[in-house]
């Protein structure tokens, strides 16, 4: 795997695969053996760009050994499922009753877009488990739904408190640059893209930092080479391919916009926004009928954000189908309603 010999890889994780005894959960050290074999399968696959079968590794592994907490991660930051199917691979999780600590964190991640809940995780959940208390991972789970919320600042507020804690806490990074963005926080971000480039010039995040910083101070030509930095260094950097398609939207670079978003939904299937965004730049230039197939697609990944609903909306009235129009409102205020 490491030297991208990704063929003869598979063929010595088959071979040992048909050695082996799969009724066998855990070998001598308490690993899962055949549950390490599919991790590794599943990124063979994510590095063919295979993200199909790359998930069907990581679930099937996930399923085999719920303390697998890298391909469930993988999954999740890598929006390789939609909503509905990450509920459905926490259902099929079996928990003993010790890990009952592990099954509240595993739900706490798959909650970021849903609005009937006020937090990803109540306190009563973690009240028998007061290690997890000052975690900064589920302050980090918690400042991500802080964004997708909209409530920018206090994402802003959670990750600050993250990164003095810990300055290499670099999973909140894309939600805490992109807070700086929402909030106009030229200075900030200025200050925290330089020190990125200084500190981790090797990577996405550093060059999304500067690329965000550019996009703010709308130079988009700029924005767009450290986007697509960013993705060359990480092709599955969802936020920079975002930003790189949002660099040609600012500019009514329709075709190029375009493309970017299909990367970006291609990529990352289980994550409507690039999808949504395909439909606006349709709507854009008057492709209403394939503007409404994209928004519809979105809503059907995600049916949790309103914004999609407003589009569907938005390209009904236009269409003349008020009553239709009015539906997909009434929803908008449904969804708007549960926050």
């Amino acid at each position: 795997l490491e030297c991208k010999s990704f063929d003869q890889c598979l063929a010595v994780l088959e071979a040992g695969e048909e050695e082996m005894d799969v009724d066998v959960q855990k070998d001598e050290t308490g690993v899962d053996t055949v549950a390490a074999m599919w991790l590794i399968k599943g990124k063979v696959f994510d590095f063919q760009q295979n993200r199909m079968k790359a998930a069907y590794w990581y679930q099937e592994c996930v399923k085999r050994d719920v303390h697998c907490f890298e391909a469930f991660e993988l999954l999740i930051d890598n929006h390789m499922l939609t909503a509905q199917q990450e509920r459905e691979l926490l259902s099929s999780l079996s928990f003993k009753e010790e890990d009952a600590w592990l099954q509240v964190f595993y739900h706490s991640r798959v909650k970021k877009y849903d609005l009937s809940v006020s937090h990803p995780v109540n306190d009563e959940s973690l009240e028998p488990f007061p290690f997890l208390a000052n975690s900064l991972d589920l302050m980090a789970i918690e400042a991500e739904f802080s964004y997708y919320h909209n409530n920018f600042a206090k994402c802003y507020e959670q990750t600050q408190a993250i990164l003095s804690r810990d300055p290499f806490a670099h999973s909140c990074l894309p939600v805490h640059l992109s807070s700086l963005v929402e909030l106009q926080l030229k200075r900030e971000l200025f200050i925290d893209a330089h020190k990125l480039v200084d500190d981790h010039s090797d990577s996405a995040a550093a060059w999304y930092a500067v690329g965000c910083y550019y996009y703010l101070t709308q130079k988009f030509e700029q924005a767009r080479r450290h986007f697509h930095k960013a993705t060359s260094i990480n092709p599955y950097f969802a936020p920079a391919w975002l930003g790189y398609g949002h660099t040609f939207a600012a500019q009514d670079e329709s075709d190029q916009a375009l493309a970017a978003y299909r990367t970006a939904s291609r990529f990352f299937c289980g994550c409507h926004l690039p999808t949504l965004c395909i439909g606006m730049e349709y709507a854009k230039t008057g492709n209403l009928q394939i503007a409404e197939q994209f928004f519809g697609h979105a809503a059907g990944i995600c049916s949790f954000d309103p914004l999609a609903f407003n589009e569907i909306g938005v390209v009904r009235f236009l269409q003349r189908d008020y009553d239709e129009a009015a539906t997909a409102f009434e929803k908008v205020l449904q969804l708007c309603g549960q926050q």
